[in-house]
């Protein structure tokens, strides 16, 4: 695994182009997570394994079209498969 171990996680180095920057941005704010674009990253992998899984078991039979599901974000009538995996964070939390 590349990357450096930070206790229970593991620190990595992304580059993005302006743009792709841009849309990232935008869409981490989008949901809410533009102070924690490790979140909303590990959030994006989250979901594409979802996916995967899905794909894999049969579930879905072809990729939903990014307009659609960024289109669902937000709408809670959404089927399951395209609405956003609950953001992940990195701080413990109290028991």
């Amino acid at each position: 695994m590349s990357g450096t171990k930070n206790g229970n996680t593991i620190k990595r180095s992304v580059s993005f182009s302006p743009t792709v920057n841009e849309w990232a941005d935008e869409l981490a704010r989008k949901r809410g997570l533009e102070n924690n674009f490790s979140g909303f990253m590990a959030a994006l992998i989250h979901e594409a394994r979802e996916r995967e899984t899905q794909k894999k078991s049969g579930l879905i039979v072809a990729h939903v079209a990014t307009s659609r599901t960024d289109a669902a974000m937000n709408d809670k009538s959404a089927p399951p498969a395209l609405r956003p995996a609950k953001p992940v964070t990195y701080h413990k939390t109290r028991k």
